[in-house]
């Protein structure tokens, strides 16, 4: 079962020594988010995977406004685009991103295809939206997009993090208690305590060195 942040922040207070240490609001609210933010984008999480098919093809049309469901989350990273094939039993197929501009270009001058070869993900004032080239040429098709979100940040005490398991939990409240410490100019405190956090991290996933690296800056800077 997840923890929520007041639970994080009573484990934190022991691990960082700091029994007036608050989480819940302010600075310290914003140091949380910022380290719950930069954990989730540097290992692969399954929590953060989502997959949205809530956009469908219109005729002719190369824009479509980005899925704004649920609020909550956007996506940060497109692992793959697909659209149904009319021709091939509306199964699947991937859409590529353009490997440069002059072919992102050269396609939007093609007719209208079946399914597209070029995906782009632009903005259009505050909108966020993907772009076919050519467009689609058949409407009423679901266009599956899979990709990485952020985790929804924590806004008050009762919050629960995103995590599955438990193990990432403690992993969590070791990397913010090595943030506080190391603030505080208690250096070697918080290696030991990172250390901790990595070592859990390390059950959950194959971690290489320069992913270990990138976890230590997070939990330092």
């Amino acid at each position: 079962m997840a923890k929520t942040l007041s639970d994080i922040q009573t484990a934190v207070r022991i691990y960082a020594r700091d029994g007036a240490l608050t989480l819940t609001s302010g600075d310290g609210l914003v140091s949380v988010n910022r380290l719950y933010r930069q954990l989730a984008g540097s290992l692969p999480w399954p929590e953060v995977r989502r997959k949205d098919t809530t956009l469908s093809t219109t005729a002719s049309t190369a824009a479509y406004t980005w899925p704004s469901y649920p609020t909550s989350f956007r996506f940060i990273d497109i692992k793959t685009i697909e659209i149904q094939d009319d021709d091939d039993s509306d199964k699947y197929k991937i859409i590529y991103a353009p490997p440069d501009e002059w072919t992102w270009n050269e396609a939007g001058n093609k007719p209208d295809q079946v399914i597209p070869d070029h995906y782009m993900r632009v903005a259009s004032g505050v909108a966020d939206q993907v772009e076919f080239r050519p467009s689609p040429k058949i409407g009423s098709k679901t266009i599956r997009i899979t990709g990485l979100i952020e985790p929804t940040p924590f806004v008050y005490a009762g919050n629960k993090s995103f995590f599955i398991s438990q193990l990432a939990d403690d992993a969590f409240e070791y990397m913010i208690a090595a943030s506080w410490l190391s603030r505080d100019g208690f250096a070697q405190e918080s290696q030991s305590v990172l250390a901790k956090s990595i070592s859990l991290l390390k059950m959950l996933f194959e971690i290489d060195e320069s992913t270990e690296e990138l976890l230590k800056r997070v939990a330092t800077e």
